[in-house]
């Protein structure tokens, strides 16, 4: 481990293995021109050296001492480490010579100085590498029926994952498998909460908001004793966005959810353990910022393929802005934007029912833009691949002037012209399961509606993400 202050020591396995090998390296390449007084017994295999010494009879009784010390320390002790007697040079090569043949591996030799300028040899417990896998496994298998808690968790997975295991996999299919993989059972309290039976009585799901509303009934307070000298994680003020206090609030949630739902069980159950039926519902499914219907993602099973017959494909000259798309969907309650460069864009209606409507309106000769549905689209790409030129997200609902927010006459310009023909579709574009949650990285999405805002019907919204965390 590299040991750094007021830091976690940790290594990836990749970055493991490769100092790893290193440190072999150096080994060998020191033993080679090194006496065996100060070469470690670490069971490297040794190069030249300078020869075992024959030990005197004089100093036999005092190195069949120092074998017993050892002997009896790696058997029988469970300290990590063994101070030996001071002794001169000569003592200490014997000392090497005598440990290295009779202890080849296991223990680490190394000659230090006291306060007094003597000198001693320690000797230093380390586990064989068979020793470390065999422990690492051992530890792997008790764990795996732990359970995970976090709130809004994916940043933290994601950063975990990448810090702590292996870098981050290109596919989304590789990001579930290592998800499980390193955290078989994880659970998102944001998720929970935003699910029935929990989304009837919580109206705001950031975590401050959400330990607020589960102190008071139908829902139950655990009991949390601090220690008489901690009063920094107070619940009524504590540090909020610390790493540390906010997985203490995140847990107090889980708790209390979780307590919440024996109330269902008959007869009524208090304490609801992480290894319960009614927890498991929740198990590996991770909170979805802001995309509607898809809310979570479901790293041990298929995410729901939701309905987008009200998803629709443009291409349009490049000189459009935002406003030119919107207006062309004011008639129909206006819509959601999301550009893929500067030549097409998606655009996803506000109302739902009025998609074939649209296609009705909208999809005639003689017209600068081509419109068509996203099964169409995505019919058509052969690849995955992006556009090289993309724009970044932006809500802009409310940008569209009132002047260009009335019900626009679709037969005249900009949308109809009989000197220019309808440009060919873009055939390397961006696939839909690339873009439902992923726009702020691939692309610039934009949002508009029209003034019909006493007509707009409202879409049953599983989740709802307030704008302030």
């Amino acid at each position: 481990m590299i040991q750094k202050r007021n830091r976690i020591s940790y290594l990836k396995p990749s970055d493991e293995a490769n100092l790893r090998e290193a440190l072999q390296q150096k080994h060998q390449q020191f033993s080679q021109f090194s006496s065996p007084a100060f070469v470690t017994p670490d069971g490297v295999s040794q190069g030249t050296s300078k020869g075992p010494v024959t030990i005197p009879d004089e100093q036999k009784e005092f190195i069949k001492e120092i074998s017993e010390k050892v002997s009896d320390f790696i058997e029988k002790s469970t300290d990590n480490s063994l101070k030996l007697p001071s002794c001169n040079g000569f003592q200490r090569k014997l000392i090497y010579q005598s440990l290295r043949a009779q202890f080849p591996s296991g223990i680490h030799l190394e000659t230090q100085t006291g306060e007094k300028k003597e000198r001693h040899v320690l000797v230093t417990r380390i586990k064989s590498e068979d020793d470390m896998k065999r422990r690492e496994t051992e530890k792997q298998a008790a764990e795996v029926g732990k359970l995970v808690v976090g709130h809004n968790m994916m940043l933290d997975l994601i950063h975990t994952l990448h810090q702590f295991f292996y870098p981050l996999p290109e596919s989304y299919a590789e990001f579930k498998d290592m998800s499980l993989s390193a955290f078989p059972k994880l659970l998102d309290t944001k998720l929970m909460a935003s699910t029935s039976p929990f989304k009837e009585r919580i109206m705001n799901t950031t975590l401050a908001d959400l330990q607020k509303i589960l102190e008071v009934k139908p829902f139950q307070k655990p009991q949390v004793e601090m220690p008489e000298k901690f009063t920094k994680y107070s619940v009524e003020k504590g540090p909020l966005h610390e790493a540390g206090y906010d997985a203490y609030l995140t847990g107090i949630c889980f708790i209390c959810m979780s307590n919440y739902l024996g109330t269902f069980q008959n007869p009524s159950e208090e304490n609801i353990l992480p290894s319960s039926p009614l927890i498991q519902p929740f198990i590996n499914k991770l909170f979805l910022m802001r995309v509607q219907d898809i809310p979570y993602i479901n790293l041990a099973s298929q995410d729901l393929i939701p309905n987008r017959d009200h998803v629709f494909h443009l291409t349009f000259p490049r000189d459009w802005k935002t406003n030119d798309i919107a207006n062309l969907f004011s008639p129909f309650g206006g819509s959601q934007i999301f550009w893929i460069d500067d030549k097409s864009a998606f655009a996803s209606l506000h109302f739902k029912e009025d998609a074939q409507k649209v296609l009705q309106s909208l999809r005639k000769g003689g017209t600068v833009y081509t419109i068509r549905t996203l099964l169409q689209y995505q019919s058509s790409q052969t690849d995955g691949q992006t556009q090289s030129r993309k724009r970044s997200t932006a809500n802009t609902e409310n940008n569209v002037p009132n002047k260009k927010r009335k019900c626009l006459n679709v037969e005249a310009a900009p949308f109809v012209s009989r000197s220019i023909t309808p440009p060919i579709p873009e055939e390397n574009t961006v696939n839909i399961d690339d873009t439902n949650g992923n726009h702020a990285d691939s692309a610039k999405a934009m949002e508009t509606e029209s003034n019909n805002d006493e007509d707009k019907k409202k879409d049953d919204q599983m989740f709802v993400e307030p704008e302030v965390w």
